[in-house]
């Protein structure tokens, strides 16, 4: 979920991850969208290219997601679940997890949280959109980030982190004070 949440990915991104695109190691850390797993009927099918052209993309990774990541690998290791070319995640038989899966197991998550059960993967991604945006405040470099062919998607999916925009009433401050005659 955390890798969901950090890197914006698609719930079939998530599902169709595999380690060879995982670079753990590196001076850069990063995750590579170079496909995803592809369902038909709710049973997975293989692998696919990304959505888009624009899907295919490389993530860098935050140093708490690297150690997450390394956890991981390693009680895949523990379990014999660790193969060099498989699913990042996967169900204890080591098959690709199916979108479906990972919704009722999102949906479990957030109900044990206290969050109701009407959460979907696609929060993820939508937290991510809004998180990352609000902090860049550049929507062009969100939509890279995201994958969108444009930021009218991202547009969709960014919701306000704050309650209120401090500088909005600094603003009307100044254009107030400006057209009051003194």
């Amino acid at each position: 979920w955390l890798t969901g949440l950090m890197c914006g990915l698609r719930p079939g991104e998530i599902a169709g991850l595999r380690w060879p695109y995982v670079d753990l190691d590196s001076d850069e850390p990063s995750i590579e969208i170079a496909e995803r797993a592809l369902e038909v009927d709710d049973k997975y099918v293989g692998q696919a290219t990304p959505k888009t052209t624009r899907s295919k993309r490389t993530i860098g990774l935050h140093p708490l997601l690297i150690a997450a990541l390394e956890r991981h690998k390693e009680e895949q290791d523990l379990l014999g679940l660790y193969e060099p070319e498989g699913f990042v995640f996967c169900t204890r038989n080591g098959t690709p997890m199916t979108m479906s899966n990972m919704r009722r197991a999102f949906r479990t998550l957030c109900q044990r949280a206290g969050l109701g059960d009407d959460w979907t993967t696609y929060e993820l991604r939508h937290s991510f959109v809004s998180l990352v945006s609000d902090q860049l405040d550049d929507l062009i470099k969100v939509a890279d980030l995201a994958g969108h062919v444009d930021t009218r998607t991202t547009e969709g999916y960014r919701h306000s982190v704050r309650q209120s925009l401090p500088h909005a009433i600094g603003a009307w401050d100044s254009l107030l004070e400006s057209a009051i005659p003194k």
